[in-house]
């Protein structure tokens, strides 16, 4: 990934956060694209969701549940700070994160930004609400 797509992708999690941080704010439940039932990791049973998604992008419960098996394998247990790690499935590259524990939305991320940033797909797990 060149430096422009790497700063892209960088500013649309940005942006991403501060959404987020304003719904959570607010009170309200994050939006849920599908529920795409559950996996086991970290000694316990997960739901896993597809959290968001907007562009050209498939909506495939068992590409969720793959990624997130992938990411949870190296996963930290629990939020220690800013931490990020790459995860790739079927020719993407998808960024993955342990969330804050702010007590809403979910407590693992993975998300996928094309190129163009015209598509997004965000994978989560461990719901909160």
């Amino acid at each position: 990934m060149g430096r422009c797509a790497g700063a892209m992708v960088v500013a649309v999690a940005v942006l991403l956060f501060a959404v987020g941080v304003t719904v959570a704010g607010a009170g309200s439940r994050p939006p849920l694209v599908k529920a795409c039932g559950a996996i086991h990791a970290k000694g316990r049973k997960q739901r896993v969701d597809i959290a968001e998604a907007y562009g050209h992008v498939s909506h495939s419960c068992s590409a969720a549940r793959a990624v997130m098996r992938r990411f949870m394998r190296r996963a930290p247990a629990a939020y220690t700070g800013p931490n990020s790690t790459q995860v790739n499935f079927r020719g993407k590259a998808f960024s993955c994160y342990v969330s804050r524990p702010d007590g809403e939305g979910w407590n693992y991320h993975c998300n996928w930004f094309s190129s163009n940033a015209t598509s997004l797909i965000d994978y989560g797990a461990g719901r909160r609400f």
